[in-house]
């Protein structure tokens, strides 16, 4: 099979499988002390992936994002269900990575991972 049939044959299969894609992506907010953290799920493989979002992610929040997250990697939804997560909001002054990590923390046990 020719390189092209062979793209269209895979295009075909992934629109396939995007058209279904939404009814599994979500968009969820957690409430930790006074602050927010958004997060989003999609995915439903028995393994679980986290994406963090690093120190850059100020700029840009995962609210409502979950469906073209779940599009742009559905390569890891049919093995994982996949959680990714902005950092809580607002941040307080002098907020360490340390304490990052324990609101990451927090966040993943009020969901069970």
């Amino acid at each position: 099979m020719s390189y092209l049939l062979e793209h269209i044959w895979q295009t075909m299969k992934l629109i396939d499988e995007e058209v279904r894609m939404p009814n599994y992506a979500k968009n969820g907010t957690l409430k930790l002390g006074d602050a927010q953290m958004d997060y989003i799920r999609f995915g439903s493989g028995d393994r679980v992936l986290v994406m963090l979002p690093g120190l850059g992610d100020a700029l840009r929040s995962t609210k409502g994002t979950a469906v073209p997250m779940a599009l742009m990697y559905r390569i890891f939804a049919k093995d994982f269900t996949v959680y990714a997560f902005s950092r809580k909001n607002p941040i307080p002054e002098g907020y360490t990575t340390l304490e990052m990590a324990r609101d990451q923390a927090e966040a993943m046990e009020q969901l069970g991972i």
